[in-house]
Parts: structure tokens; C-alpha cells; sequence
């Protein structure tokens, strides 16, 4: 599509894995993107990036179009998130972003869940509720910090979220630096939260 893939699972036929294939799928495209800007230095293609966006949900799928141009395809809400969400990689600095549907559909045994860093909920281009925002990491002390930003959130543990926001900058500050920004935004959001004014989702422009 331009210059972007669209790839779907879970149709023509049933496959109860599809969030976890898609989700692998994601992350071996990341590793395959490393090996060629390795083969692809001293060209102007050497710094590419690519972004992918991850959501689940339901969508029309089956053979749509005219005599011109046929093809097997899905198309509905659901395939617009997942490319808003592709979209939404630059505002994060992050390669893979998924949704919490899909963080949802994985098996509750997989090992991938303690890889998801919770980021933030947010409003996308064209949508008027949030839904939550996922990336990976292997940083297990991080990953583990955001999930309980995110459960005192939901709770309106207010105190709690405020410490965990502690916690993240000072993880970010001395492990991982490149999320110390998002770490103070994310805490000034929540110390202007409380039981009258609740945590708001991010607005996203469509960029």
C-alpha cells in the first residue's frame, strides 16, 4: 500500500495464535530491518527506520473492488487503528506499537507479556476514546514499573501512580535515559490528575 505492508491473521480461517504470530511477525520485520542497514552503510538508505503498528479487532475480509483493481483484502475500523497506531511509532520514538486489544489476545502464559512497556493511553487521529498503548522491552525493571503506573492509574491510586512516575525517572536516569522525557511528561500528567479531573488520554495529530 504505497509505501507501507498490511498483513492480517485469523482469516480466511480461524487461528487462535493470531495476535502472537502478528506480534512475531513484528519483531523478526525489526531484526530483518537491523541486518540491512548493516548491508546498506555509506548509502543514503542506511539510517531507514521502519515503523509497524499492532491492533486486533474485528474487520470486513474477502475479496472487495471492481474489474480494475480486485483483491483479497480487510478493510474497517479495526485496519485503520493498526495504521493510525503505525503512525503513532513517531511520536514515541519507538519501532513496534500495539494496542492493549491486542496485548489482550495474547495467551496470558506468553512470555511476551513481561516484554510489553506500557507507554501511555491516547486518542489517535479521527477517534474520540483512548486506548492503551504498548511497545517491547527488555527492560524488565521498566516493564514492570509501567504496569503498575498502569494498574494505579485504573484504580485512581493516585498516590501510588505518583510514586511509580518517581520510580520511572529515576530508572530512566540512570538505565535508560531516552525514556526520561516521557517519564516527566507522563508525571506531570498525573499530578494534574485527581478524583475530580481523572488521567486523560494523549491526543495524537495524525503525523
Amino acid at each position: 500500500i504505497g509505501d507501507a505492508v498490511m498483513a492480517f491473521w485469523n482469516a480466511p480461517l480461524p487461528d487462535p495464535a493470531h495476535a502472537a504470530r502478528a506480534l512475531a511477525c513484528a519483531q523478526a520485520m525489526q531484526v530483518d530491518m537491523v541486518a540491512l542497514r548493516t548491508q546498506w552503510q555509506g548509502t543514503p538508505f542506511a539510517d531507514v527506520r521502519l515503523r509497524i503498528g499492532l491492533h486486533t479487532g474485528e474487520a470486513a475480509v474477502g475479496h472487495l473492488g471492481s474489474h480494475e483493481r480486485f483483491t483479497y483484502t480487510a478493510v474497517g475500523d479495526a485496519v485503520n487503528t493498526a495504521a493510525r497506531l503505525e503512525g503513532a511509532n513517531k511520536a514515541f520514538g519507538t519501532g513496534i506499537l500495539l494496542s492493549g486489544a491486542t496485548r489482550d489476545a495474547l495467551p496470558a502464559e506468553s512470555a511476551d507479556n513481561a516484554r510489553l512497556l506500557w507507554l501511555d493511553a491516547v486518542v489517535l487521529a479521527g477517534r474520540s476514546a483512548g486506548i492503551d498503548v504498548y511497545t517491547f522491552s527488555d527492560d524488565g525493571a521498566m516493564v514492570a514499573i509501567s504496569q503498575a503506573l498502569h494498574g494505579y492509574l485504573q484504580a485512581g491510586a493516585w498516590a501510588l501512580a505518583l510514586q511509580s512516575c518517581a520510580d520511572w525517572q529515576a530508572h530512566a536516569r540512570a538505565q535508560a535515559p531516552q525514556w526520561l522525557a516521557h517519564a516527566e511528561q507522563l508525571h506531570r500528567r498525573v499530578q494534574a490528575s485527581g478524583v475530580s479531573s481523572p488521567f486523560s488520554a494523549r491526543a495524537l495529530d495524525k503525523s
